[in-house]
C-alpha cells in the first residue's frame, strides 16, 4: 500500500500553493473568522484554534494529528517551503518522490539551522519572552524533562538554531515525537500566553539530538517577502 504523505499549509488568508497533493491547505485561525475561505478549516474537530496566538501555524499540525488519515505527517510555517534549489518557485519545492527518498533513510525531515554568530539562543529567546518566562521554562524542563535539561543549557549557550517550526515526519516518528512537541508545549502554554514558534523549534532540537535521531536537514525558501504571520506576531508585539 502506498505511504500517504500529508504536508500541512497553515493559511491564514487566500494565497497560492502547490498543486501536489501532498500539500494540504487548511485555513487556520478559523475560531476568529465569520466569513472562511477553505473548507478544511483548523476549528474543525479535535482542535487548538482558539489558542491561534499562541500556536498559530501549529494549530493547523494538531488539526491533522487529531482528526486526519496519514502515515507520513508534516506542517509547513507560513510561506516557507523545503526546497532543493532555493528558487522562489512553487513548483521547485520538495516532491512526494523527494520526501519518500529522505525518508528511506533518516527519521525527519528539518530545516537546516540559521547560525547568528553574534547572539545565542538564550539572546535570541530573551527577544520574545521575558526573562521570568524563560526561568519559569527552565524550571519545567529540569523537573518534569529532567533528561534533557542539560541540552537545555547547552542550547541557550548556541549560537545557531531551527529558525522556524517546519518538518516532516516519518510514519514510525509520528506518535512519540508529536506525544513530546506538544506535551511540553501545553505545558508552556500555561506560563505564557505568547506565541511559542521559538520554543517550538527549541523543542524540535532537543528531541532529536537527546534520542539520537536521524535527521535530514533541507533548506527552506520563504516564497513571500515578508511571512504574514510574522507581520501579525510582530504588530502585536508592537502593541505590548
Amino acid at each position: 500500500m502506498k505511504n500517504k504523505i500529508l504536508v500541512m499549509i497553515p493559511c491564514f488568508t487566500k494565497k497560492d500553493y502547490p498543486q501536489d497533493n501532498i500539500y494540504c491547505p487548511i485555513e487556520v485561525g478559523a475560531y476568529y473568522k465569520k466569513i472562511h475561505f477553505l473548507s478544511l478549516r483548523d476549528d474543525q474537530g479535535t482542535n487548538i484554534s482558539d489558542r491561534f496566538e499562541t500556536f498559530q501555524g501549529l494549530s493547523a499540525l494538531y488539526f491533522a494529528y487529531q482528526n486526519l488519515t496519514y502515515d507520513t505527517l508534516g506542517v509547513l510555517y507560513d510561506n516557507y517551503y523545503f526546497t532543493k534549489n532555493h528558487k522562489r518557485d512553487l513548483n521547485k519545492v520538495i516532491t512526494e518522490n523527494d520526501i519518500v527518498t529522505y525518508l528511506n533513510n533518516y527519521s525527519l525531515i528539518f530545516p537546516k539551522k540559521k547560525l547568528h554568530l553574534k547572539t545565542t539562543n538564550h539572546q535570541l529567546l530573551d527577544e520574545y519572552y521575558s526573562e521570568k518566562v524563560i526561568l519559569a521554562i527552565s524550571n519545567l524542563i529540569n523537573k518534569e524533562y529532567n533528561d534533557y535539561f542539560e541540552l537545555f543549557k547547552k542550547y541557550l549557550k548556541m549560537r545557531s538554531s531551527y529558525q522556524y517550526p517546519l518538518f516532516i515526519i516519518k510514519k514510525e516518528e509520528v506518535e512519540e515525537f508529536l506525544t513530546f512537541f506538544f506535551g511540553i508545549l501545553f505545558k508552556i502554554e500555561k506560563i505564557t500566553s505568547d506565541n511559542l514558534n521559538q520554543i517550538a523549534t527549541m523543542i524540535m532540537y532537543l528531541y532529536i539530538k537527546k534520542n539520537k535521531k536521524k535527521c535530514k536537514h533541507v533548506p527552506i525558501i520563504n516564497m513571500s517577502k515578508t511571512p504574514l504571520i510574522d507581520k501579525i506576531y510582530n504588530a502585536l508585539k508592537k502593541k505590548k
